[in-house]
């Protein structure tokens, strides 16, 4: 007896599997479509949110990648922050944290307010860097 013949045969019970197979997949298009609990970098460059930290790297936040670093953020200043997530215990830490020069973060918001994207602005500009805790920013450009 071949397959043909055991769903011809038994209408009701193929049905109900087909009927199943059919949820599943709604059911799991659903779920690849739904937003991102967490920040990913891919989540970073579909939904513009990126990774910051006013506390210089003690703890991180989730906001809008149109800040452009330093910015106000609670009364603090606001710094984007490099987080990383190790696979082996699933924590994230900061490994560095970013922020414009003044006359860079002037030139961005002025392009930015002419309706310019800000991903297209921000990546002719090398941000200052350091790592957390440290008081010095330093220069990506100086040796």
């Amino acid at each position: 007896m071949s397959l043909r013949d055991k769903i011809a045969k038994n209408p009701i019970p193929s049905a109900i599997v087909t009927g199943v197979v059919i949820v599943l997949c709604i059911l799991f298009t659903i779920w690849q479509l739904r937003p991102a609990s967490t920040v990913t970098p891919t989540d970073q460059l579909l939904y513009g949110k990126g990774f910051f930290s006013d506390d210089d790297g003690k703890t991180f936040y989730v906001d809008d990648m149109k800040n452009i670093p330093p910015y106000s953020h609670n009364g603090k200043t606001g710094v984007r922050a490099m987080v990383y997530k190790l696979s082996s215990t699933e924590r994230r830490f900061i490994a560095r944290l970013e922020q414009f020069k003044p006359a860079d973060k002037a030139a961005i918001e002025a392009a930015m307010a002419q309706g310019k994207k800000s991903d297209d602005v921000v990546y002719k500009f090398k941000p200052l860097v350091k790592r957390p805790n440290e008081k010095t920013w330093l220069d990506i450009d100086n040796d």
